[in-house]
C-alpha cells in the first residue's frame, strides 16, 4: 500500500485536483462508465427487490407466522451466498468473467422478453 502513496506523492501537484484530472482521462472515464453500468443493470435484474420483498413473497407462497417469513428470508440469503461462492470458485474460474457476464445478460434478455406478455396476466384488475 505504501507504493500507492509513493506514486501519488511523486506526481507534481499530487493533490485533490490531480485526482479529479485522472477521472477525466478517456481510459478512466470508460472504466467508471462500465462499472456504473454494471451496477445499474444489476438493479434492473431485480435481485435487491427480491431481497426487500422476500417476506411478502414467502408469505404469499404459504409460509405463515410472524417470524417464519424472516427465517425463510435468512435461509434464502444463506443459500444464495453459498451458490455464489460455489459458482465463483468452479464456474467463473473455468469460463472467465467476460463470458459469464455476457452469457448471463443473454439469458436475462431471453427471460425478460419471453415473460413480458405474461406479466399482465398476473396484475390485479382493480
Amino acid at each position: 500500500m505504501s507504493t500507492v502513496y509513493d506514486h501519488r506523492e511523486d506526481r507534481t501537484g499530487g493533490g485533490m485536483l490531480s485526482q479529479w484530472k485522472e477521472l477525466g482521462r478517456p481510459s478512466n472515464r470508460r472504466r467508471i462508465f462500465i462499472g456504473v453500468a454494471i451496477f445499474v443493470f444489476m438493479q434492473f435484474a431485480g435481485s435487491n427487490a427480491i431481497n426487500y420483498y422476500s417476506p411478502r413473497i414467502f408469505r404469499s407462497v404459504g409460509l405463515t407466522g410472524s417470524s417464519t417469513s424472516l427465517y425463510a428470508t435468512g435461509i434464502y440469503g444463506i443459500v444464495r451466498l453459498l451458490c455464489v461462492i460455489i459458482a465463483m470458485y468452479f464456474v467463473v474460474d473455468r469460463y472467465g468473467r467476460r463470458k459469464m457476464l455476457m452469457g448471463g445478460a443473454v439469458v436475462m434478455l431471453i427471460a425478460m422478453v419471453s415473460g413480458r406478455d405474461r406479466v399482465f396476466f398476473f396484475r390485479s384488475s382493480g
